[in-house]
């Protein structure tokens, strides 16, 4: 049959006293109130609480503080668990108390508060006054900084001369060079992403030992700029060019195979004061101001060339390297265009097929920079939008 309830003990005593694998024996010496059952687990004498009523709230808590008292005991004669252990995690009422749990980053409190609230959250009267303020100041442009050249005092002090060694990198200059004063003048000077804003001499020699090899550098005189050169004087013998310090030397990194890069202005020299003082030498006083006010020098007067490179990229989606292909090339009815409207009496030739002859000019030379002819825009939308402007109705 089904045994009976215990006469002194709660169900709910009765589950926690019979999971507990660590109970007191019969030789445990606990409080004269408990006794232990043929299983070994404790109970209170008979007597002591009546056995047709539930115990109330204090004999309940004094019937468990001694049942933990006797286990606590029990554990500390097998080892298990230490004095000073048990003294410490007691709470006020005698129960063990569990560990605090670990804190979860989750569960942590953000470091910093955002930047800024939500825009949803402001009252309107607050983001339009933002609003009217950001409208009426204009956005400072991001340049990236350079050093200022009045700190280094150009054009004062004893004149430097070639050759000489930069031991800050490792180059020998062995000729500085010319200023270019001609025509494409203003392209010989550095772009706005150098350290140091100056001009390119054009004869300028430099050498440096790199990747076990040592190799010459030299400037030399481009159509429509200058033509930065590396060779090198050991080994095979190659030759690098390219528009730019930078591009030839990512072309010698690429030979090698060692998956660096390099800053041309800084393997040429250019990123040396002493290397800036020696060309302010090559400066006459308009180039030595365009230098300290980070300006180009240009021409007194420009070619036909320039001429058309300025009109060239007042058309919509047309860079200077696309207004410079334009203005230099044979292809197109086998001379130059010097200007717009030449260009356009061209194309409109009827019964010629000029007008195909620029579409395809357009889409497929080789004359043009590689990033204009992958760009998806200038096929789909730039391409069409120049043939209605120049060919007009006679195109093909």
């Amino acid at each position: 049959g089904a045994q009976p309830l215990h006469p002194t003990l709660c169900p709910s005593q009765r589950r926690s006293s019979s999971i507990n694998p660590f109970i007191a024996d019969r030789n445990t010496v606990g409080s004269p109130d408990l006794q232990h059952d043929s299983g070994g687990f404790l109970k209170s004498l008979p007597g002591t609480l009546h056995p047709m009523m539930g115990p109330s709230e204090n004999q309940y808590e004094e019937m468990r503080a001694h049942r933990i008292a006797a286990n606590a005991e029990r554990l500390r004669s097998l080892g298990i668990l230490q004095t000073h252990q048990c003294n410490h995690s007691t709470t006020r009422r005698g129960s063990l108390q569990a560990p605090p749990l670990k804190k979860t980053k989750a569960s942590q409190p953000p470091k910093c508060a955002p930047r800024r609230s939500s825009s949803r959250l402001q009252t309107p009267s607050s983001a339009a006054v933002q609003t009217a303020a950001a409208a009426t100041q204009p956005a400072a442009p991001v340049r990236r900084p350079r050093l200022a050249f009045t700190e280094m005092e150009l054009g004062t002090g004893p004149e430097i001369e070639a050759p000489f060694t930069l031991r800050s990198i490792g180059v020998t200059v062995w000729d500085l060079g010319c200023i270019h004063r001609a025509a494409w003048a203003d392209r010989y000077w550095s772009s706005p992403g150098c350290l140091y804003h100056h001009a390119y001499p054009v004869g300028y020699r430099a050498s440096k030992t790199v990747f076990g090899r040592e190799y010459e550098m030299s400037i030399g005189l481009g159509e429509a700029g200058p033509v930065f050169k590396i060779r090198a004087l050991s080994g095979p013998g190659q030759e690098f060019e390219g528009p730019t310090p930078t591009q030839p030397w990512t072309a010698v990194c690429l030979a090698h195979r060692t998956g660096q890069r390099i800053s041309g202005p800084q393997y040429f020299g250019f990123s040396d004061a002493l290397t800036q003082r020696a060309i302010a030498g090559l400066y006459d006083a308009r180039e030595l101001a365009a230098a300290l006010k980070e300006g180009t020098a240009r021409a007194e007067e420009l070619c036909g060339e320039e001429r058309a490179v300025r009109e060239f990229v007042g058309l919509p989606g047309v860079g200077r390297g696309v207004a410079t292909s334009l203005a230099l090339t044979e292809a197109l009815g086998g001379r130059r265009h010097t200007c717009l409207r030449s260009l356009r009496a061209w194309a409109r030739q009827e019964g010629t097929g000029h007008a195909q002859q620029l579409e395809d000019w357009l889409r497929t030379s080789s004359e043009l920079p590689g990033s204009t002819l992958r760009w998806p825009a200038w096929q789909l939308r730039i391409v069409p939008g120049l043939m209605r402007d120049i060919a007009g109705a006679h195109r093909s």
